[in-house]
């Protein structure tokens, strides 16, 4: 009989990585799409692909359209992750102890 528990553990392990490149490749085409509206540009799809260093399939693979990938790259800027509101947890509170509206 063969062990499958070695196998399973590969398995997990590719899985992982998929889901990591998968991530770091979404995140190069929303810095790309960034990149490129801070130089004035409106960009296709074609063109955030491009500077991502990803095909065009791929880019249409992640986001149907190019404003769905710049509206969501507009709203990672603006809601802080995890890690930016820990980082200094008071940051976003005024003197007065209220929300500091931006």
């Amino acid at each position: 009989m063969k062990d499958m528990s070695n196998t399973s553990d590969r398995t997990r392990h590719l899985e992982r990585g998929r889901t990591n490149q998968k991530r770091r490749t979404r995140q190069a085409l929303l810095d790309a799409g960034t990149r490129l509206l801070a130089q004035g540009r409106s960009p296709s799809l074609a063109e955030v692909a491009e500077e991502a260093l990803v095909s065009r399939t791929t880019a249409y693979r992640y986001f149907p359209s190019i404003e769905a990938l710049l509206r969501e790259a507009f709203l990672e800027q603006k809601i802080p992750t995890a890690e930016q509101l820990f980082a200094e947890p008071f940051a976003l509170f005024g003197p007065d102890g209220g929300i500091e509206q931006a």
